[in-house]
């Protein structure tokens, strides 16, 4: 179980990328406070390709309010993470993976929450200069991140699948390929505004991914993920059945 406690200013700087990043201004100053807790129980083999076995709960609580500007806001989020190892034939365990998000936000100034994306991690090669999407509160990978609202729900199911322990590296390159594992996956979720009616599953897909556990120079590792959705219903700015392909570092959840 841990549980944290801290406060900080906020301000958001806005730019408009597509006019070589002239400056549109910047949000009020606000003073925050935030209480965070998580509580885990779960496994984590030797040779796994997943968590297993375990539950990982997580959320937070926030509130601001402007200093020099008479709006607050809050925001509330939570998230439900389960596995279960699968005695399936493999050099580990089939994984079974389910996960379920919600946020709300309000105030006079409230906090927009998007949906869509893929989740993953940032490598930072060197200080100033990150890879990879960063980690996704709530993520539908057949849809690109967007929207605009005060309430979001997410779910997902994976099966995740061993398929070959290699362990090797590749020639004199300093690139080891430790395993390899294929994922199947389907989410939905939805998003809306406060006052509006809620529709959990406003948005579906389905997809797969390709997983490649990697070490540069053997003891530096890396998990790459690459795969394709589907989405089966409109929503975000695309259409039902439109393939969207995407590549990810780290695990999904």
């Amino acid at each position: 179980m841990d549980l944290r406690v801290g406060t900080g200013l906020e301000q958001q700087a806005y730019y408009d990328e597509q006019d070589g990043g002239r400056s549109l201004g910047s949000s009020p100053t606000y003073f925050s406070t935030r209480v965070s807790a998580r509580a885990a129980h779960v496994s984590r083999p030797i040779l796994s390709i997943s968590t297993e076995n375990g539950v990982i709960v997580d959320g937070f609580y926030k509130r601001r309010w402007g200093i020099s500007d008479p709006n607050w806001s809050y925001r509330v989020q939570g998230r439900a993470s389960g596995y279960l190892a699968l005695p399936l034939p493999g050099f580990s365990h089939w994984v079974l993976a389910a996960q379920a998000s919600a946020g709300r936000t309000g105030g006079t100034n409230p906090e927009r929450l998007e949906i869509g994306g893929e989740s993953g991690d940032l490598l930072e090669t060197i200080p100033g200069l990150a890879f990879g999407t960063g980690r996704r509160a709530f993520s539908m990978r057949g849809y690109p991140r967007g929207g605009v609202f005060t309430r979001v729900f997410t779910g997902v199911l994976e099966l995740r699948v061993p398929v070959a322990l290699v362990a090797r590296g590749w020639n004199r390159l300093p690139v080891f390929l430790d395993k390899v594992a294929l994922t199947g996956f389907a989410e939905v979720g939805g998003g809306w505004l406060e006052g509006e009616e809620a529709d959990l599953a406003a948005l579906r897909d389905v997809g797969g991914e390709i997983v490649l556990d990697v070490g540069l120079i053997r003891d530096y590792p890396i998990r790459i993920r690459g795969g394709a959705a589907v989405p089966l219903r409109d929503g975000l700015g695309v259409s039902k059945g439109h393939v969207r392909w995407y590549v990810a570092l780290g695990s999904a959840f």
